[in-house]
């Protein structure tokens, strides 16, 4: 193995700023650091894994909101988001993927989520994971007239909680989507 300030220095500051972030920022870095976190390589599409998050599907998404300082866009449809009928309090592992190009349909990203034994998250997973990634969570879908839309977080000067229309979030090639391993209860 080299040595690790031959590899260094030969990046510039920003440089290596952009391998802090991409690995996910200072806390991981200090995990890696001091023993408590592992790196685990992963494959594109796959940008990161959140192993045994804990998923409160008991409680109405509002509730959730207040409880842990959430912030959501002004006229957020909560009414539209009913408590799923089977909904429980689990440890969950939740998968991001990113594509890096439009997808055609909302099959097309199920699909390349199902090739790894994913399936998408639903606004609890979203929020379970707050404030990790700008997530779209396809699970979750608001139907307003012939129009079909999502929550995502987003960064504005702060990380909120919006609906976009799928269509439009489909055609972003920089789109994250959260997915979700289903429990052996959920099997």
């Amino acid at each position: 193995m080299s040595n690790p300030l031959e590899v260094v220095k030969h990046y510039t500051v920003g440089q290596l700023a952009a391998i802090v972030h991409k690995i996910g920022g200072e806390k991981i870095v200090e995990g890696l650091l001091n023993g408590t976190m592992k790196v685990e390589v992963i494959k594109l599409p796959i940008i990161a894994v959140y192993k045994e998050v804990a998923v409160d599907e008991t409680r109405p998404i509002m509730e959730l909101a207040e409880k842990n300082d959430l912030c959501f866009y002004d006229n957020f449809p909560f009414a539209d988001f009913p408590l799923p009928a089977r909904g429980q309090k689990v440890g969950r592992e939740l998968v991001a993927f990113k594509f890096k190009k439009c997808m055609p349909s909302v099959d097309s990203v199920v699909h390349e989520m199902g090739k790894e034994g994913c399936e998408p998250a639903t606004i609890w997973d979203m929020i379970a994971v707050w404030p990790q990634y700008a997530f779209i969570a396809l699970g979750s879908v608001y139907k307003k007239g012939e129009t079909d839309y999502v929550p995502h977080t987003s960064f504005c000067f702060d990380m909120h909680v919006s609906i976009g229309k799928v269509a439009e979030l489909l055609a972003n090639p920089h789109s994250i989507y959260l997915g979700r391993r289903k429990t052996e209860a959920e099997s």
